[in-house]
């Protein structure tokens, strides 16, 4: 839920600006065609998730866990902002 308010008030590019970490992981809690807030705000819509991808795709390096794990272990900052995501 917070990131799409955080996009669309386009906080997320000050937030990327502000920070001197180039590696971020993301952690989802559920894709489901149609989420039910009122019985858990975990999931996002499928429709939402694909919006998330894209913005993704034109803003980060995606890359594995274990790339970023990696990059974690030896302390390498990538040039450009780079991501993985999770679910749980």
């Amino acid at each position: 839920m917070v990131f799409p308010n955080t996009v669309q008030m386009h906080l997320e590019k000050l937030s990327s600006f502000l920070s001197d970490h180039n590696r971020l992981i993301l952690c989802y809690h559920g894709v489901v065609d149609t989420p039910q807030h009122n019985i858990s705000l975990g999931p996002i819509a499928t429709r939402q998730f694909q919006q998330h991808l894209a913005y993704f795709k034109d803003n980060f390096d995606v890359v594995s866990q274990d790339v970023i794990f990696e990059m974690y272990r030896s302390d390498f900052i990538p040039k450009r902002k780079t991501i993985a995501l999770t679910f749980d």
